[in-house]
């Protein structure tokens, strides 16, 4: 009888060690994780280097067209759009920013082209 009481015990104490040290390493885990996400710097999409990178991209098409379209109101939306000069020279980081030049052909049938160009400020 005492054999089993000293084994029940020991099994009882592992098992609580063994929870109380999953409990820490998943409570040290998600504030790691937590603190991690907080401190993460995101890229400023107001950037103009940044605001190519992400529309010169052909996976991005729609989102430019549904941007322009909300932001330019054509009087014919547009249905297509090519953009000319889609690479990002490294060049383009300095003070002249980026630009973006794309040909957008509207729901008119008509077609136009155009350069947008910001050169972000640096602060």
């Amino acid at each position: 009888f005492a054999f089993a009481f000293a084994f029940a015990f020991a099994f009882a104490f592992a098992f609580a060690f063994a929870f109380a040290f999953a409990f820490a390493f998943a409570f040290a885990f998600a504030f790691a994780f937590a603190f991690a996400f907080a401190m993460r710097q995101t890229l400023d999409p107001k950037l103009d280097v940044v605001f190519k990178l992400l529309f010169a991209d052909e996976r991005n098409k729609s989102l430019l067209i549904s941007l322009l379209n909300a932001v330019l109101r054509p009087p014919s939306p547009i249905l297509d759009l090519v953009v000319l000069n889609p690479e990002l020279p490294k060049e383009a980081t300095d003070e002249r920013g980026a630009v973006l030049d794309v040909r957008a052909r509207l729901a008119d049938g008509s077609n136009r082209s155009g350069i947008a160009s910001a050169a972000s400020p640096r602060i």
